[in-house]
């Protein structure tokens, strides 16, 4: 069967349940990586594991404890993300410290290739 639910289409019994828990948090409760708390201790985490690896040069040999904690305290999508968002960070830093030279080395017409 179908019905309207405040504006949705749902089919069968279990859409209805499902919606209702999402309205009206009427269901199991919130697992532990969605809470506040969690939450901090991951990006507390994170920033440990990152200021351990940018001190040792990005290798993780000297980090294996903080990895290990980050591994333990975030969940995969977030460890996606925030590995993405680090990676686009070192970029943006490279780009922007080999701009210079760059930008002086055409103003004399010579073409430099950022390694």
């Amino acid at each position: 069967y179908q019905r309207r639910v405040h504006g949705i289409l749902a089919f069968g019994g279990g859409c209805v349940m499902a919606l209702s828990f999402a309205l009206y948090g009427v269901g199991s409760p919130i697992t532990e990586p969605f809470r506040a708390s969690a939450r901090q201790k991951c990006f507390d985490a994170k920033t440990i594991f990152f200021q351990c690896l940018d001190k040792n040069n990005h290798e993780t040999d000297n980090c294996l404890d903080n990895e290990n904690s980050y591994k333990a305290l975030c969940s995969a999508p977030y460890r996606r993300y925030f590995n993405e968002q680090r990676w686009v960070e070192l970029q943006k830093a490279h780009v922007v410290s080999t701009l210079p030279k760059s930008l002086a080395a055409h103003q004399q017409g010579k073409i430099v290739i950022p390694k």
